[in-house]
């Protein structure tokens, strides 16, 4: 072991010690491989994954009195020893073995090595344990069954990308239409033309007739929706309508839209005034 990494301890000890962690997000994995392991009566090791970011820490103690240093190496200085029993937080390693955690002293560098399970932290399966593999391609999560022998390694999923980011809204507004209107919702304006993207109308001129209608391409959604949709939502409609009546919408109902240049939004319908004038709350995202 390296003297300079743990507080005490002769130099160039001959036995390596491995350290073990619990990864929550992979235990899920781990059940589902149950019966395969059995038939394989096999010794099964997970490896692949990147060790977690700081949104996924995972809680560990020194097996030793610890130095805890500024930086990932024995050339950075000591900034403070953590004690065999003492709880931190793992929050990364790098390939050379040192690993960065946090706690409620100084944060820091500590050889990973050192470092076990904390209490309470056990694998999902008896007869398992959770080890981190640092090598020359990085470092890595292993899940170790023992059996009667042989290997089998199953590789991870690769988690799922964050979904992309929400776009910023273009146009907020109100609109108060009167019978005959046409509304560019990429940009709010009224106006003619093929830059329309529905009209308000009553085309048999009778109570329960108002509609709006989809022009030049654009088209609301199927669905309607009580309570105000996401940008996620109105993008997963169908959109499917040229005609939305607003007896069937109601009062305070949702319905989504696709532009004529493609983009996504909405129309709430908020009631009818004098002279079939409509109220409509119109959204439509960049």
């Amino acid at each position: 072991m390296d003297r300079a990494g743990s507080a005490h301890g002769p130099c160039g000890r001959a036995r390596l010690r491995r350290w073990s962690l619990a990864m929550r997000p992979l235990r899920s994995l781990f059940p589902s491989l149950g019966a395969g392991l059995a038939a394989l009566a096999a010794a099964v090791t997970l490896t692949g994954a990147s060790l977690p970011g700081p949104a996924a820490a995972e809680r560990v103690t020194p097996t030793t009195a610890l130095n805890l240093r500024s930086g990932p190496g024995v050339r950075y200085r000591i900034i403070d020893v953590l004690v065999p029993g003492e709880v931190v937080n793992l929050r990364f390693c790098r390939a050379s073995g040192w690993c960065y955690v946090t706690r409620p002293g100084p944060d820091g560098w500590v050889a990973g090595r050192f470092l076990a399970l904390a209490p309470g932290v056990r694998p999902a399966k008896p007869g398992c344990r959770w080890t981190v593999a640092v090598g020359t391609g990085g470092s890595g999560f292993a899940i170790t069954c023992r059996a009667n022998g042989g290997t089998v390694v199953v590789r991870p999923p690769r988690p799922a990308p964050p979904p992309p980011p929400t776009p910023a809204i273009k146009v907020r507004t109100d609109l108060r239409l009167s019978p005959g209107a046409r509304v560019d919702a990429d940009t709010g304006a009224l106006i003619g033309g093929t830059a329309a993207d529905f009209q308000y109308r009553n085309p048999g001129r009778r109570v329960g007739s108002w509609e709006l209608k989809a022009l030049n391409g654009a088209r609301f959604s199927a669905a309607t929706y009580a309570s105000r949709p996401n940008h996620a939502t109105c993008a997963a409609a169908p959109k499917t309508r040229v005609y939305v009546t607003l007896s069937s919408l109601r009062p305070q109902k949702w319905v989504c839209l696709r532009t004529n240049a493609g983009r996504i939004g909405f129309v709430r319908y908020d009631g009818l005034g004098r002279g079939g004038r409509v109220d409509l709350r119109l959204v439509t995202w960049r």
